[in-house]
């Protein structure tokens, strides 16, 4: 795709774990800012990370890697060439509290873009309300303030826990596509009027409307890290999805 069709770039659900994958991931990152570079800078879509960017981010002193030090950085130094959106997944905790100025918009619940709304998708399931219990157990003041007191003795074990307890929570709802709660959603949060609403999460492209047609809703494939899936959403309202290789050529 050429890239002055391009009007938002989606990534999401890379949970990035080990170096090889880091590495392929960080090329794919090059590519993006390269390719971008080489437009006029009006003319330059969007980047939105959709979250889950990492397999775990705990965003506190003494659990933070290089790669997330080297993402923030990377993010950090582009976000004056390009609009660069991070939204918060489920396995990162606490980033757009301590890192929102290393984005040109962070937020951990969607970014509003004109008519465009972008979200993780993980809050969108009201059936799955063992997930929301826990989010709201493990997302708080009191929640940080242990992790940060144990970092450096057993606070390793339970950011260990807590990544298995993320992976097994409610498998049954987590494999549910909740279609209806996402028309619910883009009409509540575009307001009723024409729009399109992204999100990603769910692992599996999923194209739908609402509001009888005015409303277009996409989810995003897993980028995967033998593959390397991206969103693309061009300037003629077309969503694309397919490898970084192919669609940033």
């Amino acid at each position: 795709m050429r890239s002055d069709e391009m009007k938002y770039i989606f990534i999401a659900d890379s949970h990035l774990a080990d170096p090889e994958d880091t590495e392929s991931f960080f090329s794919m990152l090059d590519r993006i800012s390269c390719s971008l570079l080489a437009m006029e800078k009006d003319r330059r879509p969007s980047l939105v990370f959709l979250g889950d960017i990492f397999e775990l981010w705990i965003a506190i002193p003494g659990y933070e890697a290089e790669c997330h030090s080297r993402f923030l950085s990377w993010c950090r130094k582009y976000k004056e060439e390009f609009p660069v959106y991070f939204i918060e997944g489920n396995h990162e905790f606490f980033v757009v509290r301590r890192h929102w100025k290393d984005f040109s918009c962070a937020s951990t619940n969607h970014i509003r873009d004109g008519k465009m709304i972008f979200l993780h998708g993980d809050q969108i399931n009201l059936f799955d309300w063992r997930y929301r219990t826990l989010r709201i157990v493990t997302r708080n003041r009191i929640s940080a303030f242990i992790l940060r007191l144990l970092a450096g003795s057993c606070g390793t074990f339970l950011v260990e826990r807590i990544r298995k307890t993320l992976k097994k929570t409610n498998l049954k709802n987590k494999k549910y596509f909740p279609a209806i709660f996402m028309e619910n959603t883009a009409e509540l949060l575009l307001e009723n009027e024409s729009g399109c609403l992204v999100a990603g999460h769910f692992h599996q492209k999923h194209i739908l409307s609402a509001k009888e047609g005015s409303q277009k809703i996409f989810t995003l494939p897993a980028w995967d890290k033998n593959q390397g899936f991206i969103g693309i959403l061009s300037s003629d309202g077309i969503f694309h999805t397919g490898l970084w290789q192919d669609l940033l050529k």
